[in-house]
């Protein structure tokens, strides 16, 4: 395994076991910056603890509601043909 292989499995590691941990999203960010990953860099910023707890609220949601279909929950949600109901 090479050394940019054990940085970024390091980085993926850390973020899995922490994933709201912003510090360590930045200096993710920073390293796809150096390995020319301004795309998946721009992803790593843009994360928001926010959005991620509604995420994981919507995916408890579906898992519980949707057959545990989140994507399919969403793309229904988006396209305006998803309904909820009682049944």
């Amino acid at each position: 395994m090479t050394n940019e292989s054990k940085e970024l499995w390091a980085f993926l590691e850390a973020l899995r076991n922490n994933p709201t941990d912003e510090a360590s999203r930045k200096v993710f960010a920073d390293w796809l910056e150096e390995k020319d990953e301004p795309e998946l860099a721009a992803i790593q910023r843009s994360f928001s603890i926010k959005k991620y707890e509604a995420e994981q609220r919507l995916r408890q949601f579906a898992a519980r509601y949707a057959d545990n279909d989140y994507e399919g929950m969403v793309k229904g949600m988006r396209e305006g043909d998803y309904t909820f109901s009682d049944d």
